[in-house]
């Protein structure tokens, strides 16, 4: 039965890894709020966007809905 769990000290003697060995993430000149990264295993290029928005905190929801209809309304994605 103890001989089925594997435990920190077992992960150790396997030595360091890369998780992001296989990824390049690279960001264009003309649009610095996209960060892009491609699978060079898979050849997938996926560009990601992250959107700050500033509102009141009393009327957090409202404004949250507000922006969340305004993604919908251009047909851009999110999640």
């Amino acid at each position: 039965f103890r001989k089925n769990f594997f435990t920190f000290r077992h992960f150790l003697e396997f030595g360091a890894f890369n998780p992001f060995q296989n990824f390049t993430f690279w960001q264009t000149d003309y649009d610095k709020s996209v960060l892009y990264y491609t699978n060079r295993r898979d050849m997938i290029t996926t560009g990601v966007s992250i959107l700050k928005i500033g509102m009141m905190a009393e009327n957090v929801s409202a404004n949250l809905l507000t922006f969340i209809k305004g993604l919908y309304k251009n047909r851009t994605p999110y999640t």
